[in-house]
């Protein structure tokens, strides 16, 4: 059961007239990095539902924060991956770390591990393949692109979760190539950018 608390947040700032389905309905909390702005606008519509595309998301910036609520049946844990993660890397050799993690409550959560030099477990790696227009279900892991996440690869997995984190790793990723890509001065401040969560078996 979702704490009260967690739900006073989401009552904030919930898109009006959003139904509960297998994308996430809310955010709960949006703290950027210095200097995100790219998609702020757009918030919260445009990191809840299905995947938008390449330009339809929200920087977090470096070291940036989201949460996201998902209402209604949740995210559950079933065969092979639950979860997918849509960034909007646009070539392989262009990713935007991000460490994901998960709740039941909005209090407690479980991380996936993230490497963020070899990108090993961390989303904003894949590609997104369920554009609109595309004909891809964004709930099929095997086909949709992103990154996707099991719930039963987690010590203590539950069985159910209603909330997702993604926090930007990118900073790590780039200065171990050294660049310093989260320098403004240097192009402006890169970080993950959010485009939706699917719950695959919501």
């Amino acid at each position: 059961m979702v704490g009260a608390l967690a739900w006073v947040a989401l009552a904030c700032i919930e898109e009006p007239g959003r139904s509960s389905d297998r994308f996430a309905d809310v955010v709960v909390r949006f703290e950027p990095g210095e200097g995100a702005s790219f998609g702020h606008e757009g918030l919260p519509g445009v990191v809840l539902g299905a995947p938008g595309g390449t330009l339809d998301v929200a920087s977090l910036g470096c070291e940036g924060e989201i949460v996201l609520g998902f209402e209604g049946a949740g995210v559950p844990d079933g065969p092979g991956p639950d979860l997918v993660v849509f960034e909007n890397p646009f070539s392989e050799a262009f990713p935007e770390p991000g460490e994901v993690s998960v709740s039941v409550d909005g209090e407690t959560w479980f991380v996936f591990a993230c490497d963020p030099v070899t990108l090993e477990g961390c989303a904003g790696v894949g590609l997104t393949l369920a554009d609109p227009g595309s004909g891809i279900d964004p709930g099929d892991p095997e086909l949709a692109g992103g990154d996707a996440f099991d719930l039963s690869s987690l010590a203590e997995a539950p069985a159910e979760v209603f909330f997702v984190r993604v926090v930007d790793r990118s900073r790590e990723y780039w200065s171990a190539r050294g660049q310093d890509y989260c320098d403004p001065g240097q192009g402006g401040s890169g970080g993950f950018d959010l485009d939706a969560v699917v719950a695959v078996h919501g």
